[in-house]
């Protein structure tokens, strides 16, 4: 889709004067909803779906073979049975006092595991007894979770076995009093016994899901339904600077932004098939995942193992794929890296094929008769998303080659959005049929967007050009509507920080609006330092520039006012690497490297002093390294870089690093 105003502008909104740009709100005139067609909380959503597709697959996971291997996905509950499990655990829980008030008379449960069934069936029974979920990501330390389980008050976790050790450790300082086993009926009862051993010893009575359930069924008790306005979730931002941060989502906030995606034309059906393997604690997953259970689709659960998860996908073979850039990276590369190591004919071929759908997208044709049966179909099916109409992007940026040559493989939507946890899944989001690149699409139905300046950066709402381009003005996203985060929990300073007196939510990301009305973000307001001559620098940026080299699988970009040039840590693809034949520990790919990173910052019109002047190859993921300080991962659970971390961590390499450039700069 390309012309035509894709934004609608309030008149007489604009205050040049006070730093504000016009409001703008979207095309799709249905304004911002409060429901769900009608409904106006979860668990009235999921009430409705399971008395429509009641006979249906609901909740799936792959079996396990007597080898140890995972199967098909051949073990299912209908929406019925779910809903009925849900009833029974959330009496369960009321029955036997396991999510007693807290001093603001809230009622909480937490979650921590990966995502399967039985999280889904908590969910819903929390949400049957107004109790609210306060999920965690499970990859969280004992230190993290036992500062959530202290600001809340929490009294029982719902986790699995793998969690068990971590949740002893909390309940040892005195604090809760229950655990539930998500996955207590697939141990044995000797490990069922250990477990329990394991956490009477740690002051925890313990219970399986399965065991709250048969309480809940002998003793069924009244629902006690949420209202739009109530929290649906708990959702703790990641913490890259001081202690994460629980931002309260609403069960009406939520469901605006799934009215937004109906809206928008991205509909679910009871034909739909949807893989959930990204974090259930993350807002994005969330809102995807209730989406998807809305209209009726069938919904698999991933084996456990994000390194195998082609395979949950041939297993599956999912109509609907919400993922993230660092997926989306993955299959590119590997798809990539098997067309240059065919060669001949079958390289041409491809690259023919390829030259045609993208020519095709630039007309508004994600298919084509010829070249899909031919080349892509095939290819469709060795990732598993032959099926696939529909695959989405999110929580972090896409390059626009990946994102066209994703759109042009598989031939289909391939949807960039933008949202934050504060938006509760949805700020912008492109129309189903709009192929063009470069942008975040248009506002949601629920919200409207402003810009407003950041003086600092030079950005202002009156801007009429970016880097030799027309643009609308440009200036730090600002959005308002039902899709607002309430607050942060029992941290009023940090919400008032986020949160203006006229209900502006302030993100922090910078955008600008294109001639079209479109948006696209162009900067980060924060992680924002000045370097010794004075200029100003952006390090998320930069690195989300540089990571479009196909050499880098994470960076992290440091500079600080006692220097005049920034240097960076690059871990590299390791794929990319001996798909090139290249050592990590060779010089000479070090300044591959180097080049491959500083061609993509000239491309992209960076200024020289955004331009890291030295680099140091860390051949380990950030996730993965060496003990150091006390320090063996550098990222939070959402894979953002804890940039004070990182600083410390690799202290020796930036000395050493600007200790090269000093001695031999000119005098």
């Amino acid at each position: 889709m390309t012309g035509g105003k894709m934004s609608i502008e309030v008149p007489g909104s604009a205050r040049p004067d006070l730093g504000f740009g016009a409001i703008r709100r979207s095309i799709i005139e249905t304004g911002p909803q409060l429901t769900l067609n009608g409904h106006r909380s979860l668990y009235e959503v999921f009430r409705l779906a399971a008395e429509t597709h009641g006979s249906r697959k609901c909740l799936g996971r792959r079996v396990t073979l007597p080898n140890g291997q995972l199967g098909g996905f051949d073990e299912w509950t209908t929406y019925g049975e779910t809903l009925d499990r849900a009833h029974n655990f959330g009496a369960g829980l009321t029955n036997l006092g396991l999510c007693t008030p807290n001093t603001d008379d809230l009622q909480l449960l937490g979650f921590f595991g990966k995502n399967r069934p039985e999280w889904v069936i908590g969910d819903i029974g929390c949400y049957s007894q107004g109790i609210v979920p306060v999920p965690m990501y499970d990859t969280l330390g004992a230190d993290s979770v036992e500062y959530v389980v202290r600001q809340t008050e929490l009294k029982t976790m719902f986790c699995t076995m793998e969690e068990l050790e971590r949740v002893c450790e909390v309940a040892q300082k005195d604090l809760l009093g229950a655990a539930i086993l998500m996955d207590g009926e697939f141990l044995n009862e000797a490990d069922v016994a250990r477990a329990r051993q394991q956490a009477e010893a740690s002051g925890l009575k313990l219970y399986t899901v399965r065991e709250v359930e048969a309480v809940g069924k002998e003793n069924p008790a009244p629902l006690v339904l949420p209202r739009g306005e109530d929290v649906a979730f708990f959702c703790y931002t990641s913490g890259t600077t001081g202690d994460p941060k629980g931002a309260l989502i609403r069960h009406s906030g939520l469901l605006s932004c799934m009215a937004s995606f109906r809206d928008l034309g991205l509909i679910m059906t009871h034909e739909d098939v949807y893989l959930s393997y990204l974090p259930l604690p993350h807002v994005f997953e969330r809102g995807c995942l209730y989406t998807a259970l809305s209209g009726g689709a069938a919904v698999g659960f991933y084996g456990g193992e994000t390194q195998l998860i082609v395979e949950d996908l041939v297993a599956l073979r999912p109509t609907l794929f919400p993922s993230v850039p660092r997926l989306y990276n993955r299959i590119y590369d590997k798809l990539r890296a098997g067309v240059d190591e065919a060669g001949g004919v079958k390289k041409w071929l491809f690259e023919k094929a390829l030259a045609a759908k993208k020519e095709g997208l630039r007309a508004g044709r994600y298919t084509h008769p010829v070249w899909d049966r031919l080349v892509f179909n095939p290819v469709k099916a060795k990732v598993g998303l032959d099926r696939a109409r529909i695959m989405c992007t999110g929580s972090a940026p896409i390059s626009s080659h990946v994102l066209e040559f994703l759109r042009a493989v598989f031939g289909c939507p391939v949807l960039e959005g933008y949202g934050q946890t504060e938006s509760s899944l949805l700020i912008s989001v492109p129309l189903m049929n709009d192929t063009t690149l470069n942008h975040v699409g248009i506002p949601a139905p629920c919200c409207e967007i402003r810009l407003e300046d950041v003086a600092d950066m030079g950005y202002r709402a009156t801007d009429k050009e970016h880097n030799g381009e027309a643009c609308e003005g440009r200036g730090e996203i600002c959005f308002r509507g039902p899709n607002s985060f309430k607050e942060y929990y029992r941290m009023p300073e940090k919400t008032a920080e986020t949160i203006d007196e006229d209900g502006w939510v302030h993100t922090g990301d910078i955008g600008l609006w294109t001639p079209e009305g479109r948006l696209r973000i162009i900067d980060r307001k924060k992680n924002i330092f000045k370097l010794a001559q004075g200029e100003y620098v952006a390090a998320e940026k930069i690195e989300n520039i540089m990571l479009r080299s196909p050499l880098a699988a994470q960076i992290f970009v440091y500079g600080d006012s006692l220097q005049s040039c920034l240097v960076a840590i690059i871990v590299p693809d390791a794929d990319a690497l001996q798909t090139r034949g290249m050592a990590v520990d060779d010089p000479a790919t070090k300044q591959a490297i180097f080049d491959s990173v500083v061609k993509e910052a000239r491309d992209a019109a960076l200024n020289g002093y955004e331009i890291p002047k030295r680099i140091h190859i860390s051949p380990q993921e950030l996730s993965m390294l060496p003990e150091r300080n006390g320090l063996t991962t550098l990222l939070t659970p959402t894979f953002k870089l804890v940039r004070n971390k990182a600083k410390d961590y690799f202290a020796p390499e930036i000395d050493a690093m600007y200790a090269d450039i000093n001695s031999t700069s000119k005098l």
